[in-house]
């Protein structure tokens, strides 16, 4: 996913501080949806870093969460 605009960017940030907040690897996933493709290259640097904050969480999550029946 290649963001072009102001809004686009805007967007990715608030999803990424909710992603942050978020409880379980399912809400994190919930929470990003489609953002979940982005670019990371064509991203500015601070947002690149909260993104990779944002997958580094979900990582932690989906291993470190107990299994669910």
């Amino acid at each position: 996913m290649l963001l072009t605009e102001d809004t686009q960017f805007r967007e990715l940030d608030r999803r990424c501080d909710l992603a942050l907040a978020a409880r379980s690897a399912r809400d994190v996933l919930r929470v990003m949806g489609t953002y979940l493709n982005v670019n990371i290259p064509g991203l500015p640097e601070p947002l690149r870093a909260k993104f990779g904050k944002v997958l580094d969480v979900l990582a932690y999550k989906t291993f470190a969460e107990p299994a669910r029946s």
